[in-house]
C-alpha cells in the first residue's frame, strides 16, 4: 500500500499507511521502514528521507537495501560526495557495499563522465571483492 501511494506521488498517503502500521500489532521491520523510505525518494521528499533514515539507524533498522535507496536519491540530486559518504556509512554499521551499490555510482561517474572517478569506483570493487556484473560492464561501455 505505501509502494501504491508512492507511486501516485501522494508522500501523505504513504505516511499515514506507515503510521498506521506502526500504530497496529504489527511487527516492524527493516521491509517496512524501506518502504517508506522508497516512497519518501520516490517522492522527492529528501529532507523526510534523511529523517526517516536517521529513525532506522536509531532502531538498528538499516541495511544494505536502505543505504542502496538513500544513495540513489543523494546521486540523483548530484550529491557524489553524500553518497560516497554514505558507502563509507555502511561499513560502520557492519554492511558490506554490494553490487548495486557500486553500479549506481558507477553509472553516476559514466553520466558525468569523470572517467577518473569511474575507474576510481572500479578499483573500489576489485578492493571490496566485488566482481562486476554484466550490468556493471553495460554501464562501463556507455
Amino acid at each position: 500500500m505505501i509502494k501504491a501511494r508512492a507511486r501516485e506521488r501522494d508522500v501523505s498517503g504513504a505516511k499515514a499507511i506507515f503510521e498506521r502500521v506502526r500504530s497496529s500489532d504489527t511487527t516492524m521491520s527493516p521491509l517496512i521502514y524501506n518502504c517508506l523510505l522508497d516512497a519518501l525518494v520516490q517522492c522527492e521528499d529528501m529532507e523526510g528521507a534523511l529523517a526517516h533514515f536517521e529513525e532506522m539507524k536509531s532502531l538498528g533498522f538499516v541495511d544494505v537495501v536502505g543505504f542502496n535507496t538513500l544513495l540513489k536519491a543523494h546521486l540523483n540530486q548530484g550529491g557524489t560526495e553524500a553518497a560516497r559518504a554514505l558507502v563509507r556509512e555502511m561499513s560502520v554499521h557492519g554492511l558490506q557495499a554490494n553490487t548495486v551499490t557500486y553500479n549506481q555510482l558507477l553509472h553516476a561517474t559514466v553520466v558525468a563522465k569523470d572517467h577518473k572517478g569511474t575507474w576510481g569506483v572500479v578499483d573500489e570493487m576489485r578492493a571490496a571483492g566485488i566482481k562486476a556484473s554484466s550490468i556493471s560492464c553495460s554501464i562501463l561501455l556507455k
